[in-house]
């Protein structure tokens, strides 16, 4: 088990190289020992990793393989795993639907497993939701979200997608009321996410790119422009330092439209997005471009 604990705490401190390279290494020692959860764990656990990373073709063809070894597989955490992962994968490139007919493939499932399998999937499901106009839907997705996430030092790191989906949701919501309409429910909730969000997310490197953005996100869906700025500028920061080209692209992309300047490095995130498989997503992203992408 030594192996995964050092892959494990790799991830969590953003060092996916090294993450990487112990999980390859847990993949050939279940595979020479015929040992099928350990194998198992060491490519859902890739699968993250790649994802992470942004390398969205190497994480598709690992999930590929990961779903093949799960067909006959009687364990459900293991099932909803594939399952769950190929959902965030799927939103990650802007496919709603395919992270739908994943989360609904998983549903009932989902109801005999703990707080981080409901959590990852109630959070995916409801930002897939939202992307296919499904408001109220997404909404109620996300409110039983953020309830599994009432304790968020109890929720392991790789339920992170989850946490992330159902918070975008609310900034989304947000964002689409008029300031008087900010004093109903839905503002409310928003704001209870954004505080478990920020304990969730300030806990491990890891989620500290994506959590800034969002939190960023949040403050100027408020109207409050120069915090927000300034937590997008350290996303981005953040992203960089992380070398997590996904995240770098997502948190320039808004910090562009936000401060209103068309620069050419809101239009080399626009292009990494695309290359690394998700030209899907740029329908979902506030577009800052100087220009089209040919």
């Amino acid at each position: 088990m030594t192996t995964e604990y050092l892959a494990i705490y790799s991830m969590t401190v953003a060092e996916f190289e090294g993450a990487e390279s112990e999980l390859l290494e847990m993949l050939e020692v279940g595979r020479s020992a015929n040992n099928r959860r350990r194998r198992l764990d060491a490519m859902s656990l890739l699968s993250i990793t790649l994802m992470c990373k942004g390398e969205l073709a190497r994480c598709e063809n690992t999930l590929a393989a990961f779903e093949r070894d799960v067909l006959n597989e009687k364990d459900p955490q293991v099932l909803c795993w594939a399952h769950l992962e190929q959902a965030e994968l799927a939103l990650m490139r802007g496919d709603a639907q395919s992270a739908i007919r994943q989360v609904d493939g998983c549903k009932d499932l989902l109801q005999t497993l703990g707080r981080n399998e409901r959590l990852w999937g109630e959070g995916l499901r409801a930002l897939a939701l939202w992307r296919t106009s499904r408001k109220d839907d997404a909404l109620a997705a996300a409110s039983v979200a953020s309830d599994l996430l009432r304790n968020p030092n109890e929720i392991a790191f790789w339920a992170e997608g989850g946490v992330f989906a159902a918070a975008e949701v609310y900034v989304e919501a947000l964002r689409a009321m008029a300031p008087t309409e900010r004093r109903g429910t839905t503002a409310t909730e928003a704001r209870r996410m954004m505080r478990r969000l920020r304990r969730f997310g300030v806990r491990l490197p890891i989620s500290r790119p994506r959590t800034l953005m969002l939190v960023g996100c949040y403050q100027l869906a408020l109207g409050h422009e120069r915090r927000g700025i300034s937590l997008l500028r350290r996303a981005c920061e953040e992203a960089v330092r992380q070398r997590r080209p996904y995240e770098e692209a997502l948190a320039v992309v808004q910090l562009g439209a936000a401060s209103g300047k068309v620069t050419p490095k809101v239009d080399e995130a626009f292009r990494c997005l695309r290359e690394m498989g998700a030209e899907g997503l740029l329908d979902y992203l506030p577009d800052a471009r100087s220009a089209p992408l040919a």
